[in-house]
Parts: structure tokens; C-alpha cells; sequence
């Protein structure tokens, strides 16, 4: 599969080259780019025009329309047809629209010859209109407002069709009139009707709109968290190895009689290896969803250890720990609550239960603070107040809480080491380094080295068991 980008035209609304569009810290074709790689194009090629001396992306093939001023999208789609001896199947798509990468899997996973993406929305500023009738495209039409479905400009070539291409682009249509033409000879064109996950940026509105569509932007730039690559370098975070989160954990377990300690969320066991340092003969339990986490804990002989998800405990026998711990692990429980109740029972009467989360610096760095971090995980935001309610609505009693500011964290050692792809990062790291006034103030951030330092809030929230 080859990907051709037509890009050459000047954005109406912009004196930067469509392709070069900022959109929260990555180019408009950096995005399409990342797209396609999820979808396994490796092959693209971008045909440029306006202020084409200033594209330059390393995973693209770069073909130039002088004349773009002048001439319609087959001229720029020649520029690659004439160049381009491997005959392959083509996507094309307007080099001012994104998609997520679900949306061209559908398109590429057609069996007809020609296949094109129509999307159910109407507005004055689509350009062509796909006119249909009993389910068959009958004409793209960029007078229609009536038609219930708008051209995206994808559209699917079969490799057996390229050479009919390579003759009809001669004729410098515009996309839409080029399959009229197919149309007008006999040529079948399958229709995909979408209603989301696409934008058109032709305008200072809609580019305004993409970029505060945080949602679509996830799905472009996909974060599954990885374990398995976490594994690897987790414990050369430095936030995991300083000790004033260990500390403010095992200070809280004064009151208890700890003999028996579950550490939920082990990850690499730094929670766990801390309770028995402490108390020398306690049994010491951990769980993780994450069977390669579990496997880089150093003798694990000496503990329990089991691969279970913290919502279903059911292998734990009921009220057998003194000791329940969670550090930095409900952000990623789908259902908290339910997580906290499964804990709840396996408590001992009097038992005491210590969650550790990091937080937020401030109410208004909230909305700063869940996108940042949409660009890095799947995980929830949770503020102090959420873990005193949580706590409470299991039941427990005498609930304390606990705020811990870990100085100075440097932004480029916690983003090398968890795993990420590097357009993430990059996305990240602009946030940082862009942030706004309050944000940086909020986070007491300084800049040195090429570097961000932060200080981090965290939350320990105790509380106990009883009857």
C-alpha cells in the first residue's frame, strides 16, 4: 500500500505550507504520518507546492508541483504516477484533512477496485458532495447541499486499476471530476460512510477545533500502555527511587501490627522489599496485572507473588492482611471503587489500607494535567479529595491524609524511561516547555540543560478497617 498525500495548495487562512500547520506540538504532517504507520504504510509520498522548500520530513517521499497555482489535484497526482514505477494500491487523501487510524484501516480493508470515504455531516465548507442513490455513488457534486454525505477526500485504487489512473490524471481533473469520469466509464466506486474521526482544517475555525479536539488527537498519537516495555527501564525512574514516597508510606504503618502486607500494583516489588525491610518477619503478598513487571523482582522466593488484577482478588483469602498498600496504581483501575471494596474484605478487622497517587499541584492545573497526561497513558486523574472519598465510600474509618512535594523531577528522565514512542515524548515535552504561566508556576518548573524540572505533588490517604 502507497499513501499519496496532495498538499500543494496554499492554506486560505495561513501563510505556513499546509503540511507545516502546528497542532499542539506536532506538524499536520507528522500527524499523517503517524497515522499511516499505525496502519502499516510505510510508502508515502507528499506532493507539495506552496513554500515547498520548507517541507521536509524524513519518512516521506517529496514530489514538487510547480504549477500548483494553476492546475487541479490529478497534476499533483501525476507528479507521483510518472515518477513511481512500483504499481501498488493507493490511498489518496487531501493533505488538509486527518483521520484516525481506524478510519483508513476500514477504508484499506475494501475489496472493490475503487473506494472512496464520505462522511455524514453538511456544512459550507466541504467542497464536494457525494450524491447517492439506492446505495450506489452516482456523482461527486459540489453543488448538492442536499446530499446527506460530504467527499473526505480518501479515496482507494486498486493496483490493477493504476494504470487507468495514469491515463485519466493526463487530463488534470480535479479529485472529484476524476471519478465522475470513472464513474461515466463504468467504474463501480464503493462508498465508506463515516460520522467521526476525520477533520478538514480549511479554515481558522476548524484548525482551531482539531486542536482542541483532545479526543481525535489520542486517537492519532495511540497510547496503550506497554508493560513489557515499562519493565525494562522502570526502575531507572528517578521518582521511583528516591525514598520520600517509600518513607511517608511506612511512617503511616506505625499504628499497625503488620504481619501479614499486601502490596497491590507491586510493579518491580520497591513497596514490597520496603515492608519487609521494616518488619523483618512479616509475609509479605504482591499482585500485579503485569506478569513482565512481576519478573524483574529479585528474589521473588521470599514473597508471594501472583499475576491478578486488583478489581477481582478472589485467589486472596478474606480479612488476612494487617496491611493493604497501593502506590501509584489506582490511576490505572478502570473501577476504582470496586478495586477498594475487593481490598476492603481482604483487610483484617483493624487492619489499615495506604494509597499513594500522584495529584495535580493545583485545581486549575486539572484540565493542563489530564491532557498532558492522555499523551502518556491510559489513566484517570485523581486528586486528594477523590482518594478521601474513595476511602470513605469503602468504609474505612480515621482517615488521614498526607501531602508529599517531590522536588525538582526531571521531565527527561521520567519521558526516557516509560516506554514511549518518541512523537509522545515530543508532544509532552513541548507541553512542558510551552505551558502556560500558571502552569509553570504551579509546578515550580525551571529550565536547564535542555531540560524541565518540576515539583511533583503526591497523596497518602490511610485509613482502617474497622468494624
Amino acid at each position: 500500500m502507497q499513501l499519496i498525500i496532495l498538499s500543494a495548495n496554499k492554506s486560505p487562512f495561513s501563510e505556513v505550507p499546509i503540511s507545516k500547520l502546528d497542532i499542539n506540538g506536532n506538524s499536520l504532517l507528522d500527524l499523517q504520518v503517524v497515522v499511516a504507520h499505525e496502519c502499516n504504510i510505510s510508502n508515502i509520498n507528499l506532493v507539495v507546492g506552496f513554500k515547498y522548500e520548507e517541507i521536509e520530513n524524513s519518512y516521506v517521499n517529496k514530489h514538487v508541483n510547480h504549477h500548483w497555482e494553476t492546475t487541479e489535484s490529478c497534476s499533483s497526482l501525476n507528479k507521483v504516477l510518472s515518477n513511481n514505477a512500483a504499481d501498488d494500491d493507493m490511498l489518496l487523501v487531501y493533505g488538509d484533512t486527518i483521520f484516525t487510524p481506524k478510519i483508513l484501516q476500514q477504508v484499506m480493508r475494501s475489496k472493490h477496485d475503487f473506494t472512496i470515504c464520505s462522511i455524514t455531516e453538511n456544512g459550507e465548507a466541504f467542497r464536494e458532495y457525494c450524491v447517492i442513490e439506492n446505495g450506489e455513488l452516482i456523482r461527486i457534486d459540489k453543488n448538492n447541499k442536499e446530499s446527506f454525505s460530504v467527499f473526505t477526500g480518501v479515496f482507494l485504487i486498486k493496483k490493477k486499476k493504476i494504470p487507468l489512473m495514469r491515463e485519466l490524471v493526463q487530463n488534470h481533473l480535479s479529485l472529484g471530476e476524476l471519478i465522475n469520469e470513472l464513474i461515466n466509464k463504468g467504474e463501480e466506486i464503493c462508498t465508506h460512510i463515516i460520522d467521526n474521526g476525520w477533520h478538514e482544517i480549511n479554515s481558522q475555525q476548524a484548525f482551531g477545533a482539531v486542536k482542541q479536539n483532545n479526543d481525535f488527537l489520542c486517537e492519532i498519537i495511540a497510547v496503550h500502555t506497554d508493560w513489557s516495555k515499562r519493565a525494562l527501564r522502570y526502575d531507572q525512574l528517578d521518582w521511583v527511587n528516591r525514598d520520600v514516597l517509600t518513607k511517608g508510606i511506612l511512617d503511616a504503618t506505625e499504628r499497625c501490627h503488620t504481619t501479614c502486607a499486601l502490596d497491590v500494583g507491586t510493579g518491580t516489588g520497591k513497596i514490597m522489599k520496603a515492608i519487609r525491610s521494616k518488619y523483618p518477619a512479616c509475609e509479605c503478598w504482591g499482585i500485579d496485572s503485569s506478569e513482565t513487571m512481576l519478573d524483574h523482582i529479585e528474589d521473588k522466593e521470599n514473597y508471594i507473588i501472583k499475576v491478578t488484577n486488583a478489581e477481582d482478588l478472589s485467589e486472596l483469602p478474606d480479612q488476612h492482611y494487617d496491611l493493604v498498600t497501593a502506590r501509584m496504581v489506582f490511576h490505572h483501575i478502570e473501577n476504582p471503587q470496586k478495586a477498594a471494596s475487593e481490598i476492603r474484605r481482604v483487610l483484617k478487622p483493624g487492619g489499615l489500607f495506604i494509597i499513594c497517587e500522584g495529584n495535580p499541584p493545583s485545581i486549575r492545573a486539572i484540565d493542563w494535567y489530564t491532557r498532558m497526561f492522555s499523551f502518556k497513558e491510559e489513566r484517570s486523574t485523581i486528586t486528594e479529595i477523590d482518594l478521601i472519598n474513595l476511602l470513605v465510600l469503602t468504609g474505612l474509618s480515621d482517615i488521614t491524609t498526607k501531602t508529599i512535594i517531590m522536588k525538582d523531577c526531571s521531565l527527561t528522565n521520567w519521558l526516557a524511561n516509560s516506554g514511549l514512542p518518541s512523537e509522545n515524548i515530543e508532544t509532552i515535552t513541548k507541553m512542558h516547555f510551552e505551558a502556560p504561566e500558571h502552569i509553570k508556576e504551579d509546578y515550580n518548573m525551571t529550565f536547564r540543560d535542555n531540560d524541565c524540572f518540576m515539583d511533583w505533588k503526591f497523596s497518602i490517604v490511610y485509613g482502617y478497617a474497622f468494624s
